[in-house]
């Protein structure tokens, strides 16, 4: 028997890899989490809603607290450790702790780490407890790393990156030997629109939350005006008569019921479960995969998008009750722990036995990309995109060339790209030529013209959209929020005034402020 300790997100390659070798292969996988649930005490849905009732905790604020007692037991050195050991001693009293028998199945066995630093002080420390024997990967560099290509857009490298997925397939690579790694939501969005085109699906990409459809929507609404779960449920029902999705939402909601919540604590309950839960997305028999961490395969196309700084080694931006120091008193991992951990495995990932491409962009429409740290770290070389011959969707060479297009009507750019998808494709080119003419002299050249940074971005953007609502003042209609920041900027505009003083512009401005 094989045992095998790795994060959830390892198990499905690992069961591949072992039982290639093996197809009788009797392979046990455990989780740390699954050790620590074995080892060590802990608390489970009694305690939580003891939290909630009896302490008035919010839901998530709860769950993160219930994740530190398993560690605070008798813990000591600032005040928050002592109050989490009292109340650790609060829930044993309250005969809220879980069966601490240790299994027999696990204790003394031999035991292979994937997808753990060595120096996982959680997971030695289950290790230990148990009297397990445990084998981590070594690295070994036995292979130069990929190039990085770097693309100015996040359409340009999704594009391109379908077009190299499609390419494989139409050479005979099955498309479930084919993954996607990814870790920023916003390359999801293009993904799932732009595959489309190039004629295969994606599994795995970023689902749904319940919190976002109109069902919730729908039920909290009801639930608020009448204050009963059972006829909210029910009234929904008759507005989802056709929708499959009902049954899942309608257990997921029963799930959260607890008689002893007040009604406000039920809601943020039900709020706070439906953000953490995602509507089931269709899995595809013969699909690309997306991942979002490495996993443990041989001989696969693995397509490493996004690799840029934040997302490659991945920065932890979790919002801990406890700061580094608590967590480390108590045996719990730090922020620096979890990024160490995560350039190892990267490191371990990028020597597999794979055909690894690596690729990220410097911009998306709300966002601005650096390069990963990996690039300087393992010396790895910048490359700039190359055009295929053999473009396997004319849509998306249509979205290229039109790009490519504007470059060459506004700045006059040509390339070769330009001029190969030129020959390939043609596309009608309309487009405003950003002059303004037969404009109305508005007002007196001879006064001083102020300029904020967002007209200043407006007339950068479009000269006669800032006309428009600048200068005729059309459709000038503002909400609450803008009203709010127009009252911050006038205040602040005055600030080094000679006679400014706070209180008097303040009260002046509120005196204009539109409260209907």
């Amino acid at each position: 028997m094989r045992i095998l300790i790795a994060p959830k997100s390892y198990h499905r390659s690992l069961l591949s890899f072992f039982r290639e070798e093996d197809a009788f292969a009797d392979i046990k996988l455990f989780t740390k989490e699954d050790l620590q649930k074995i080892c060590l005490p802990s608390f489970g849905n009694e305690a939580l809603n003891y939290l909630i009732i009896k302490k008035n905790y919010r839901y998530d604020f709860a769950r993160k607290i219930l994740n530190y007692l398993t560690y605070c037991k008798n813990a000591e050195g600032t005040k928050k450790l002592e109050d989490l050991s009292k109340l650790y001693d609060e829930l044993v009293k309250q005969d809220l702790l879980l069966d601490e028998s240790i299994s027999d199945f696990i204790q003394n066995k031999d035991v292979e780490i994937f997808g753990y630093s060595n120096n996982d002080c959680e997971l030695l420390n289950c290790l230990k407890i148990l009297n397990l024997t445990a084998k981590f990967p070594s690295f070994v560099k036995n292979r130069e790393y990929s190039d990085v290509v770097v693309y100015e857009k996040i359409e340009d490298e999704v594009h391109l990156t379908l077009n190299q997925i499609a390419a494989l397939i139409d050479q005979g690579v099955k498309p479930n030997n084919i993954y996607i790694f990814n870790r920023n939501e916003e390359y999801n969005y293009y993904l799932k629109k732009f595959s489309k085109l190039y004629g295969f699906n994606i599994n795995g990409l970023l689902s749904q939350s319940w919190f976002t459809t109109g069902a919730y929507a729908l039920f909290i609404k009801m639930y608020k005006e009448n204050h009963d779960i059972s006829s909210s449920l029910n009234e929904l029902k008759m507005n989802m008569k056709d929708d499959d999705l009902y049954p899942d939402f309608e257990q997921l909601i029963n799930g959260c019921i607890n008689n002893e919540f007040s009604f406000d604590q039920q809601l943020d309950v039900i709020e706070q479960v439906c953000k953490r839960s995602s509507i089931k997305e269709p899995i595809y028999t013969n699909a690309v995969e997306s991942i979002s961490e490495p996993i443990i395969s041989k001989d696969k196309h693995i397509f490493i998008i996004g690799f840029a700084q934040g997302y490659f080694p991945r920065t932890s931006k979790e919002n801990c009750y406890l700061n580094d120091l608590e967590l480390q008193k108590i045996g719990r991992l730090t922020s620096n722990d979890k990024v160490e951990s995560d350039i190892n495995e990267i490191k371990l990932f990028l020597q597999s036995d794979n055909h690894i491409y690596i690729s990220y962009s410097k911009q998306s429409l709300s966002n601005q990309f650096y390069a990963s740290p990996f690039l300087s770290i393992l010396e790895m070389k910048n490359i700039k995109p190359l055009l295929t011959d053999y473009f396997y969707s004319k849509t998306a060479l249509s979205y290229i060339y039109s790009d490519l297009k504007d470059k060459n009507y506004f700045y006059h750019e040509t390339s070769d790209d330009f001029y190969k998808i030129g020959n390939t494709v043609e596309i009608s080119y309309n487009t405003f030529d950003n002059s303004i003419k037969n404009t109305i002299d508005c007002y007196d050249s001879n006064t001083l013209l102020k300029l904020s940074t967002t007209g200043l971005d407006k007339y950068s953007n479009c000269p006669y959209s800032y006309y428009l609502s600048k200068i005729l003042e059309l459709d000038n209609e503002t909400h609450f929020n803008a009203q709010i920041g127009m009252v911050c900027h006038s205040i602040l505009e005055s600030i080094f005034n000679k006679n400014f003083e706070f209180n008097t512009r303040f009260d002046e401005e509120i005196a204009k402020f539109d409260f209907g």
